[in-house]
This record gives structure tokens, sequence and C-alpha cells, in this order.
């Protein structure tokens, strides 16, 4: 059986995508979580960031590579707001709930980043090792 690499990874981007955004629904009374469209939810945040990410950080490339976590947090902002616009599952209101869990979904999402980069590292490297093909 053969699964696409990609497939893997959008998979577990919307389970730590799910796990992040649930972590500041509970620190933040101004994020709630409806838990019957909260799959819908995951789903276009996911979406907004894996489409929004290449171009924050283009854009961010542009001016000095020290500011790629603004490019992370504009994209997690961004893929909050369409979320938030076109998902009854997310739901954020006040200044303070839209700061404080943009920065959290921001770091589970550096958290994640990191392990998956490393994950994608070590089997590229075993697939290496016995003469296979590494990923795309």
């Amino acid at each position: 059986m053969n699964i696409n690499p990609w497939v893997v990874r959008i998979g577990l981007a919307a389970a730590a995508n799910a796990i992040t955004l649930l972590i500041a629904a509970a620190l933040f009374d101004g994020i709630e979580i409806n838990a019957v469209t909260f799959i819908i939810a995951v789903l276009i945040f996911t979406a907004a960031a894996v489409l929004v990410k290449p171009l924050a950080e283009k854009v961010a490339g542009k001016y000095a590579s020290g500011v790629t976590w603004v490019a992370g947090l504009a994209t997690v902002f961004i893929a909050l707001l369409v979320t938030d616009i076109f998902s009854d599952g997310l739901s954020i209101s006040g200044a303070w709930a839209w700061v404080a869990g943009t920065v959290v979904i921001w770091l589970g999402m550096l958290v994640y980043d990191l392990i998956d980069d490393k994950l994608i590292a070590t089997v590229q490297a075993r697939l290496s090792d016995h003469g296979g093909s590494a990923p795309a």
C-alpha cells in the first residue's frame, strides 16, 4: 500500500491544528468551539493555513529572514479570520482573544513544524540508507 506523504502531512497538521484550537479555546473565554461543526472549522483552518503560509513567508522573506515569525503569526491570524468567517465551528470575540489565541496557536504550529521537519528528515535518511526514494 502506497500512501501519499502529503496526505499524511495534511492529516497530521489537521490533528495538530485541532489540538491547538482546543487549547486556545480552553485558555481564553473569547474563543468558543461548537462541537458539532468543529471538524469543518479545523479543515477550513488547515486549508487556509496551508494556502496562506507560502505567501506570508514570501512577503516576509523580501524584508528580512529574521522576521519569518511575523509570517507565521500572520498565517495563523489570517487562517483564524477565514475560519471564523466561514465556519460555525469556531467563534472568536474580543481583541485579547484574537491576539492571545493567535500567539498560542502559532506556538503550537511552530512545535508541530519542528516535529514534522524532523520526522520527514528521519524518513528521508532511512530511505536513502536502504536505497529507497525519499517522499516528495
